[in-house]
């Protein structure tokens, strides 16, 4: 791959979707909140920090907003990681339940209606099909079968209901380097995400907060791996900061942010092989500060913001991979008074966490407005 310097720039037309609530948030990166046909948007929407959240559909055509569900299980960042399954007929989102954390799946035509609560599930996404799940389950009554371990990575068939152990973090920790390996602290699996033919999935090994002897980089971060799902075979991708990763169309490679652990800000936008690990600089494109990098459904072009280019502004790109243009199609400002916040440092960057439309026609973003509203933005017609 190789870009272009930036054409002059070209603002997409950009409207903001007016909700009742103060802040609305769409699906964390990666999970699209439109329906499969695109008529429809998923958002979370709550009026202050804390308080309980509304699991919204919004229809396109009308503007009309319905109630589906409610959580008291998000964050200012992630939201309730709310997404569609079953072909757009049911949602799954996270909840807290008689103080018991877990997944819900409600039927859409029904309002909510027939809900089901798996204890201890979270899902982080959902296959291509929308047959399965992929994330963690923690059993506090049980431990796992294979080790005494609370959290294991899983897979939940939403036809059948049943859930299935992938792994745990114990049997992912016996490929870290042996720097990183620490018999005193246990390991999380994060971000467990599936390529479209669930033939592999990445993850994250991340230090437990009561388990860290400081609050570091490299006491956070255990690597970033993959997995074949037939083979059950780990393949370890070092334990460089790796953020926001996505599969690229092939299901062979991902498209990524790194961070070398030397204390500074620098960041990569990196392809990885998920099979051998290499990793691919993708230096030729001029961006600096680099972040939440999403391709579109299509595999034509790449979306990405650049929260750390600038103290005070975003800018957002949209490269054509074929081409390697690469337009800077939108700016937004950040505000950097820190906040009171579940996670306050999302309060101080405009954290956009683009998502493509189902056509790869139009991109859905978050903005930070003044630090006070965290409200939706769709952008349209930047592709020439």
């Amino acid at each position: 791959m190789s870009c272009r310097h930036p054409n002059p720039f070209n603002k997409a037309r950009v409207t903001l979707l007016e909700t009742p609530y103060k802040h609305s948030l769409h699906a964390y990166q990666g999970l699209s909140p439109w329906n499969p046909n695109g008529t429809s948007l998923l958002y979370a929407g709550f009026e202050e920090v804390g308080q309980q959240a509304e699991i919204v559909v919004r229809d396109l055509a009308t503007g009309n907003n319905r109630i589906i569900g409610t959580s008291q299980k998000y964050d200012y960042h992630t939201a309730a990681y709310q997404q569609w399954c079953m072909d757009g007929t049911k949602i799954v989102y996270d909840d807290i339940r008689n103080g018991c954390k877990g997944a819900v799946v409600t039927d859409v035509a029904k309002g909510g209606g027939s809900a089901h609560f798996y204890e201890g599930l979270h899902v982080r996404c959902v296959s291509t099909n929308g047959r399965h799940g992929y994330g963690d389950f923690a059993d506090n009554a049980k431990s796992s079968a294979k080790e005494n371990s609370e959290c294991v990575a899983m897979r939940i068939d939403f036809v059948k209901g049943e859930i299935e152990e992938l792994f745990t973090p114990g049997e992912a920790s016996e490929h870290l380097i042996p720097e990183m390996v620490d018999l005193e602290c246990p390991w999380e699996v994060h971000h467990l995400v599936a390529n479209a033919d669930e033939s592999m999935a990445f993850f994250k090994l991340v230090r437990p907060r009561t388990g860290r002897k400081r609050d570091s980089q490299v006491a956070i971060w255990g690597g970033f791996f993959t997995l074949d799902l037939r083979e059950r075979n780990f393949i370890a991708h070092g334990h460089r900061i790796s953020g926001h990763p996505q599969w690229m169309p092939s299901g062979r490679q991902i498209i990524n942010i790194m961070q070398p652990l030397d204390g500074s800000d620098n960041r990569w936008l990196v392809l990885q092989d998920a099979v051998t690990a290499d990793v691919e600089r993708l230096i030729d494109f001029p961006i600096e500060g680099p972040a939440h990098p999403v391709v579109s459904p299509n595999g034509k072009y790449l979306a990405l913001d650049a929260y750390t280019a600038n103290g005070q502004v975003c800018p957002f790109y949209v490269i054509e991979l074929a081409t390697g243009r690469c337009m800077e199609i939108a700016r937004f400002d950040h505000y950097t008074r820190l906040g009171e916040t579940y996670q306050p440092h999302t309060i101080t960057r405009a954290n956009l966490h683009p998502v493509w439309s189902p056509d790869s026609k139009s991109l859905l973003i978050n903005v930070n407005n003044r630090g006070t509203r965290l409200q939706m933005y769709l952008l349209e017609d930047f592709i020439t």
